[in-house]
């Protein structure tokens, strides 16, 4: 939908002072913020080599060690990039009313362009914790009627007013995403409910899974996808590679906490930065859901420290340092920083080595598509203006084996 006079109407008002907008974006995002950035990922696709087996022409007998010689293992991910894109429009009736300090709050191109920013960095804080299937959560109840329930009401948060939606039986990685669409007209946040105008299509279903339209199966390859909840079987190549032949090293370490070996969510990140360490790794940052972290913080206050502050490389562009606020916690493997993000899923941590982690991209990732020069496209059939911010890339993870996907859910 075009922005016109009508629908801005709010930020031309009579003269205010002159303070700005304040947009969260990448505040509100701490991994997408904190994760490094490759922004010249050109070509076809990015080699991600990686050895998972060492020689092994080892022996305490030198005979056998000479014939059992072999070269070490290796193997590469074929990285490809994947697309998305967040467009607008402005009227030039309403570009032009909005010029200067004194004719509203901002210039309306600002407003929109950070809004477009906003819906495209949500989409890929939430695409980094996804396996690229682009679920936004399941439906719980309400089939057939204008209001559904979300089966966890914490997925909310992937869902905002004009949202246009599809839904499927499954969760993006196959199948396909089923024909009707529905547009949101209200979300309640503490109800975990989103509504449209009259009722829901049958293709959304209850346990059916929600999609914005476009995106099934099309979203970037997330932590699940690299840590997957199940080690993969035979046949299931990732990036042209089989994990199957070393799940750990190619997959990522798997620990499931319970109350019984347990006890609570602090231990639980210690016993499986132990498992991590006998991997080989050497974890520095733990990701989870805020509500997770809420927990872990009631119950450890006298193991962890609440006040050290953590600063990403610059933003895009170089233009900001971020920082943001971590609880840290000392593992068998060192000292580790944790930090909440409202894409983490309700019940996982994610315990990893950043330094094998990167975001590669074609330019920044989201950036203003401006490679014809011109950052503001006319619109041929309308007295208006178009804005494209884009994002071509992936994101890659070089030694799999030295991070850990932990399963918390035992105490939700």
């Amino acid at each position: 939908m075009t922005a016109t006079l009508t629908t801005v109407e709010r930020v031309l008002k009579e003269l205010y002072s002159p303070s700005r907008l304040e947009y969260l974006l990448y505040k509100s995002n701490p991994f997408l913020g904190l994760l490094p950035k490759n922004t010249s990922f050109g070509g076809n696709s990015l080699r991600i080599p990686i050895m998972y087996a060492s020689t092994s022409g080892r022996s305490s007998a030198f005979a056998t060690a000479q014939t059992n010689r072999a070269g070490a293992r290796y193997s590469g991910f074929n990285l490809t990039r994947v697309e998305d894109y967040s467009i607008f429009s402005i009227s030039n009736h309403a570009l032009k009313a909005s010029r200067g300090d004194k004719a509203a709050f901002v210039s309306v191109v600002e407003s929109e362009t950070r809004a477009a920013m906003n819906s495209i960095e949500q989409s890929i804080s939430r695409s980094l914790f996804g396996n690229g299937g682009g679920a936004l959560g399941v439906i719980g109840s309400g089939q057939g009627t204008p209001t559904l329930t979300l089966a966890d009401r914490q997925d909310i948060v992937n869902f905002q007013v004009g949202d246009v939606l599809v839904a499927s039986t499954t969760d993006g990685t196959s199948g396909a995403a089923l024909a009707p669409t529905a547009t949101l007209i209200a979300v309640d946040r503490s109800a975990g409910t989103i509504t449209t105008t009259g009722n829901f299509d049958a293709a959304f279903a209850d346990a059916n899974f929600l999609f914005h339209q476009g995106d099934f199966g099309a979203k970037l390859s997330g932590l699940e996808a690299w840590l997957p909840a199940t080690a993969p079987t035979a046949g299931d190549s990732f990036f042209g590679v089989d994990r199957s032949v070393d799940t750990s090293r190619l997959a990522g370490v798997r620990y499931t906490a319970t109350v019984a070996d347990d006890e609570t969510i602090d231990q639980a990140l210690v016993n499986a930065g132990a498992e991590l360490l006998i991997n080989g790794g050497t974890p520095d940052t733990i990701v989870m859901h805020p509500v997770d972290y809420a927990i872990l913080t009631n119950d450890a206050r006298d193991r962890t420290t609440f006040d050290k502050e953590i600063t990403n490389r610059t933003a895009p562009g170089g233009k900001a340092v971020l920082s943001y606020k971590v609880l840290t916690l000392m593992l068998p493997c060192g000292e580790v920083k944790i930090i909440a993000d409202k894409h983490c899923p309700r019940g996982v941590a994610y315990m990893l080595q950043l330094d094998t982690w990167k975001l590669h991209s074609l330019d920044g990732f989201p950036h203003m598509f401006d490679s014809d020069g011109s950052r503001m496209l006319r619109e041929e059939s309308a007295d208006a203006v178009q804005g494209r911010i884009v994002a071509y890339g992936n994101l890659a993870c070089s030694a799999p084996g030295y991070n850990c996907r932990i399963d918390i859910s035992a105490f939700a």
